[in-house]
């Protein structure tokens, strides 16, 4: 319902079938250009690792003159207000794990699953705010765990561990977090993901949007993200009709069928219908 809610005011709807689960329709016509859904903040989102120094770690911003984290010498910023923001939104208890582990690089999955714990333990701590996503919208969203691999499942179950040693075990202990869910977690984030792409179409991290990841794939989309930072807007490339899906592309659409193919099957667990 609170899905349905937040979809509803800006001419949306979400719809449910056997075959593709639940999945996003217009109410109302959109002409070509027009915005199908304005800005949106990630639930939580991690720079990808190899772009550390390049993206600004709180706004995915580039950095010009970055300012580097004077505890763990990791994490940088484009700004004092977003290095504030961020040491208090969850980096003061990431620091001091981050430089145990250094100068191994934790990975951008690691991390988001770090901040979509420390974001979930403000949640409890502090409730949440009515315009925004919960993480009772990360649980809805399928996770496709019976046809993810078991090395793909070993490795989510050792990554989990890793999650609860960086953000600390008395906060997983506190949320009734087990390895079971956090698998369940990573698994969750291998077909819901957002890659967070700069405007040179290069992918600087990933994002999880939980309302948005019930918008599903097509060959031929009507719609497209744009990416500001790490905000996301979705934007219509052709008109579309009331009662008609919302469609975005999963994959580069110049590449051959055989590759958007198995990167659909490999990633999201379907087949592409030609």
């Amino acid at each position: 319902k609170k899905t349905q809610e937040a979809l509803s005011c800006h001419g949306l709807d979400v719809k449910t079938c056997e075959t593709k689960g639940r999945f996003v329709v217009a109410k109302n016509k959109f002409r070509t250009g027009a915005v199908v859904h304005p800005w949106k903040e990630p639930y939580a989102a991690a720079v990808r690792n190899t772009n550390i120094t390049l993206e600004c770690s709180l706004c995915f911003k580039p950095l010009n003159k970055p300012m580097v984290c004077s505890r763990c010498k990791y994490t940088r910023y484009c700004s004092k207000e977003c290095q504030k923001a961020d040491w208090v939104s969850g980096h003061k208890i990431l620091c001091p794990n981050i430089q145990q582990i250094l100068p191994n690089k934790p990975t951008e999955s690691l991390v988001l699953m770090a901040k979509i714990i420390l974001r979930l333990y403000s949640e409890k701590t502090d409730g949440v705010t009515a315009d925004k996503d919960s993480f009772e919208d990360i649980q809805f969203l399928q996770s496709h765990k019976s046809n993810t691999s078991e090395a793909d499942l070993e490795m989510y179950a050792s990554m989990s561990a890793m999650a609860v040693h960086l953000v600390g075990k008395n906060i997983c202990e506190s949320l009734e977090l087990s390895l079971a869910t956090l698998v369940d977690l990573f698994c969750k984030f291998k077909s819901n993901n957002y890659n967070i792409i700069d405007p040179m179409m290069n992918t600087v991290g990933i994002g999880l949007f939980p309302v948005l990841s019930l918008i599903n794939h097509s060959c031929n989309p009507n719609c497209v993200p744009i990416f500001d930072g790490k905000r996301v807007r979705i934007v219509c490339i052709r008109p579309i009709e009331p009662e008609e899906e919302i469609t975005i592309s999963y994959t580069e659409i110049g590449v051959t069928t055989e590759l958007r193919r198995k990167e659909l099957k490999d990633h999201f667990f379907f087949h592409l219908q030609l």
